[in-house]
């Protein structure tokens, strides 16, 4: 009896390879969440402040 010949990715192999990446950006999300909170609290902060006095840091210039 010949036995067939399996060539390409089985739907196990896909599962694996979509289990990895989504464990890597789970992972990146955690690693950098603390930096991108800090930025992005920090952006708030300068934003509101621009907002409020009517011009940015450095100019006399009213927006």
């Amino acid at each position: 009896m010949i036995s067939k010949g399996r060539s390409g990715q089985s739907t196990v192999e896909y599962v694996l390879v979509l289990a990895v990446l989504v464990v890597a950006m789970i992972w990146a999300a955690w690693y950098f969440m603390p930096g991108f909170s800090e930025g992005f609290s920090a952006m708030m902060d300068k934003s509101e402040k621009i907002i409020n006095s009517g011009t940015s840091d450095g100019s006399n210039n009213m927006r």
